[in-house]
């Protein structure tokens, strides 16, 4: 319990501070994966929804296949997040990449 006077005394010394790393924006794919998984859908069940192969399903989750407005659409039924936070979230990424 901390009576009327304290014992600490005000540091003199400049801290030295790191500066904070750009963020950087995660692939779409990333955060597709983990809802997948979450709800415990393969990447068979998954490619299928989306129209595509489970290679370009495997792209597309590592962040190599772009996402377009098609499979963001296709998205939004399978995973009930709509199109534009999908699109979204690629607008983000690529730019990203070229950094």
């Amino acid at each position: 319990m901390m009576t009327g006077s304290s014992n600490l005394k005000p540091c003199r010394k400049r801290m030295k501070v790191k500066p904070i790393p750009e963020k950087t924006a995660l692939p779409p794919g990333s955060m597709i994966g983990e809802m997948l998984a979450m709800q415990q859908i393969s990447l068979s069940s998954f490619a299928s929804a989306l129209e595509i192969t489970e290679t370009d399903a495997e792209a597309l989750l590592a962040g190599g296949l772009p996402l377009t407005e098609e499979i963001a659409g296709k998205l939004e039924t399978l995973l009930d997040l709509p199109a534009h936070f999908w699109l979204g979230l690629e607008a983000s990424y690529r730019p990203d990449l070229k950094k």
